[in-house]
């Protein structure tokens, strides 16, 4: 029902309560009217009876005016009440009006697309999320195939960069080959230019080796005295006498054997030195060797300086080892500047005393050897050969001069005249002493008028040195070291090696300056190659970042919706709030209308019965009136 109807019946209502009031009064009216005629027409108690309704009148007056209070008094709180209730008529619609506009604004905030919107926007940022993810992928493989390259790229300059070092040193080395080979070159030409000029070794033939060999280990033999004792122990009953003497026989036995095996090793030694003498004349073959610089040098025979006759000891010594190498003889024979010494005072002696024989000269050896405490043959001024400590050569030389190509020379044949003395003197003791002694030392004698010069070589061995005073005077460490010679064909094949090397290493060093030409090549073209890692990197970070952002822009996406669901939950919520609260305040009003209805009802019942209230005491009063001027009118 609306407003409108409302108010319309409530007017209706108000007529239709006054039509009743009128009704009323008009029908006490007609009575008051008919009681009137009726007074007119009565008598003196009837005056009475009219004074009797007159008091009556009043009387009801009375009590309708205490009911006209009464009503007015109702008609002002029903009045209150109405007011009251249309106040709160007034405070429901205004309620209602706010519920409306909020309801009306729920509805507004609540927009029906916008989840649909959030979802659409979720599902775009999904997928751009997604292609670029594909993207990233893709520049990822990329940036993982550049790194694959560029560590490829990486490694291969590390090699070629190692490799250019390692040809940098190969070639610093071949370039250090080269000086080497130079400077061995060099020395090696000088070396040949300044050569020992003469054999540094004597001549041998395996048969002649094979041959002394043998002699040399006949000569050594010793009786084992013990060893046979042991094979032939005394008899039982034999006296020692007898023992002895058959012990004295197995020795004797021995050494005639011995001597039979000596004498045939010796006849073999000489064979082979015939062989050897027919094909290899070492007094021909020192011929062949010359030096201009030596040949210079002129001495006096009998007076060549201590030094030089020094550096022939050596040559002797050399020539000597040779041979005992070839035996394989591991000690060699060392020079001794006391031995040289001793060599000189005999070679002096045999000039001083004019001895113009070929032969040992044992009185002059005998002195040297009492001078330094050593034993001697004979006793002073004694003339002998027999002495204990020379090895003599001799020589077709002439003259009293000498140079000292010539000296050497000489060295070398007395040197080989020692080894290979078999066929002219039947014996090798000269060599087999030489192969055995500890020292040497030389000097050379020329005697005037004697148609011989003379060599001297003297040994001192531990044997002929008294009181085990050897090693003191004549031990390792008062020998003079070894000289080291190499023949000139040696040196010369030395030098072809040196030039052959220095060739070698000449190429070897072109070989490696083309290598490592090469080895920076290949780094300078590595080193253009460019790298792919900074290009892809860059590629790849800026799809990382559109990732990043894509992804972002998901979560953001996705926040929104669930802050758009979780709103349009609130407003939805607040919505029906609202609706709930436009819905209570709605039947409030309807509820308070309805109390303002029946308030105004109320009160216009109250108006309507204090109006009739009103024309009750008005008529009543009119009555009274009329009673009051009937009975005027009657006691007239």
């Amino acid at each position: 029902m609306s407003n409108t109807q409302k108010e319309i019946n409530k007017v209706q209502g108000t007529i239709d309560n006054k039509t009743e009031v009128k009704k009323t009064l008009t029908e006490e009216k007609g009575q008051l009217t008919k009681d009137i005629a009726d007074a007119k027409n009565t008598t003196p108690e009837d005056v009475a009876k009219i004074e009797d309704k007159i008091n009556a009148q009043k009387q009801n007056k009375a009590d309708k005016s205490k009911e006209l209070e009464q009503a007015k008094a109702n008609e002002a709180e029903k009045q209150t009440v109405a007011q009251e209730k249309a106040k709160e008529v007034e405070k429901a619609q205004e309620n209602v009006t706010k519920a409306d506009k909020d309801v009306e604004a729920k509805k507004q905030a609540l927009d029906p697309k916008a989840e649909e919107i959030a979802k659409d926007n979720v599902a775009k940022a999904t997928a751009d999320l997604a292609n670029k993810e594909a993207k990233q992928k893709e520049a990822k493989t990329n940036l993982d195939t550049a790194k694959a390259f560029d560590a490829d790229l990486s490694e291969k300059k590390v090699n070629a960069n190692a490799d250019v070092i390692a040809k940098a040193k190969d070639k610093e080395d071949k370039t250090s080959d080269v000086t080497k080979a130079t400077k061995a070159q060099k020395d090696a030409k000088e070396a040949v230019e300044n050569a020992f000029a003469y054999p540094t070794k004597v001549v041998t033939t395996p048969e002649w080796i094979k041959a002394f060999k043998e002699f040399k280990a006949i000569d050594e033999a010793k009786f084992d005295r013990d060893g046979w004792k042991k094979a032939n122990p005394q008899k039982p009953g034999e006296s020692d006498s007898d023992y002895f003497d058959r012990i004295d026989a197995a020795w004797d036995k021995f050494l005639e054997e011995n001597s039979a095996k000596r004498k045939e090793a010796i006849k073999k030694v000489i064979v082979a030195d015939r062989e050897l003498r027919e094909n290899h004349d070492y007094n021909e073959i020192i011929e062949g060797y010359t030096n201009a610089k030596d040949n210079s040098v002129v001495y006096d025979v009998n007076n060549i300086p201590s030094d030089v006759l020094v550096e022939a000891s050596q040559y002797f010594a050399q020539l000597i080892n040779s041979a005992r190498e070839e035996l394989g003889i591991t000690e060699k024979v060392k020079v001794h500047k006391d031995a040289v010494e001793f060599a000189r005072e005999v070679a002096k002696s045999v000039v001083d005393n004019n001895i113009k024989t070929f032969d040992h000269f044992g009185r002059g050896i005998n002195d040297a050897a009492r001078k330094r405490g050593l034993p001697t043959s004979a006793k002073p001024g004694v003339d002998t050969t027999s002495q204990f400590y020379e090895n003599l050569a001799s020589s077709n030389f002439e003259g009293m001069k000498i140079t000292k190509q010539q000296l050497f020379h000489e060295i070398y044949m007395a040197a080989n005249g020692f080894l290979h003395e078999g066929p002219t003197t039947g014996h090798y003791q000269h060599a087999i002493t030489l192969v055995r002694d500890k020292n040497v030392g030389i000097a050379l004698s020329q005697v005037e008028g004697a148609d011989f010069m003379q060599i001297h070589a003297i040994a001192i061995n531990p044997a002929t040195v008294k009181n085990g005073s050897y090693d003191a005077i004549y031990g390792p460490q008062t020998l003079l070291p070894n000289a080291v010679y190499e023949d000139k064909a040696t040196l010369q094949a030395k030098l072809d090696k040196a030039n052959n090397d220095l060739e070698t290493a000449k190429a070897e060093l072109n070989k490696a300056t083309k290598a490592l030409d090469t080895a920076r090549a290949k780094v300078a073209e590595l080193n253009a190659i460019q790298t792919k890692t900074p290009e892809a990197q860059a590629k790849y970070d800026i799809v990382a970042k559109a990732v990043k952002v894509a992804n972002e822009e998901k979560e953001k996406a996705e926040k929104h919706l669930q802050f758009v669901i979780l709103d349009k939950l609130a407003k939805e919520n607040a919505l029906n709030e609202s609706l709930r609260v436009q819905r209570e305040a709605n039947d409030e009003l309807s509820k308070v209308k309805l109390a303002s209805d029946k308030a105004a009802n109320d009160y216009n019942n109250a108006v309507n019965a204090r109006i009739a209230k009103e024309a009750e005491i008005s008529n009543i009063t009119k009555k009274i009136a009329e009673l009051v001027s009937n009975k005027t009118e009657i006691e007239k």
